[in-house]
């Protein structure tokens, strides 16, 4: 399957400074109980999970359930609670056409924790 590279401006970790990076980027379709959304999906070869917004999983009616497993680690070290839910995946090419699908049996959702006022 052939992605585009989309063009990202990013603060660059070693000045602070705005940087243009290329991410590849699929489309990509979530199907959930109440609907379909259809994001464009960072391309992760090697990744173990699949992580979406919360909100799309709340648009989509996916249950989810609280992880009993340690917390997330982002760049930075930003730590992230996550919740699990089932969806599926198609991704599409670029001719809007259908190339695969797949089940997640434990799809992650972040989920930010809320800030304490000091």
């Amino acid at each position: 399957m052939k992605f585009l590279y989309c063009a990202a401006v990013v603060l660059t970790p070693e000045t602070g400074e705005p940087g243009l990076i290329l991410r590849p980027e699929i489309p990509v379709r979530i199907i959930g109980p109440k609907g379909v959304g259809r994001i464009s999906a960072l391309v992760d070869t090697g990744a173990d999970n699949t992580i979406l917004p919360k909100r799309l999983a709340d648009d989509l009616g996916i249950s989810l359930t609280t992880g009993t497993g340690p917390t997330l680690t982002a760049f930075g070290g930003q730590k992230l609670s996550v919740l699990f839910g089932d969806a599926v995946m198609e991704v599409e090419d670029e001719a809007k056409k259908y190339v695969g699908r797949r089940e997640f049996n434990s799809s992650i959702f972040p989920r930010r924790k809320k800030r304490l006022q000091s």
